[in-house]
């Protein structure tokens, strides 16, 4: 896995997730919803700190 040659406080900070369908996800519509609920949690925290959500 690609993570394993970054140091370690970095790794800590990201995460990877296969989504069944590979590249094109969209086509298996309960994965297309994971990754809705995945970019929500990776984006909101963000954008209410930014007072925009």
């Amino acid at each position: 896995m690609w993570l394993r040659g970054l140091d370690a406080a970095v790794r800590g900070n990201l995460t990877q997730t296969v989504y069944e369908g590979g590249h094109i996800m969209e086509r298996v519509p309960s994965e297309l919803a994971k990754l809705k609920v995945d970019a929500a949690k990776f984006y909101d925290p963000t954008l209410q700190s930014d007072g925009v959500r």
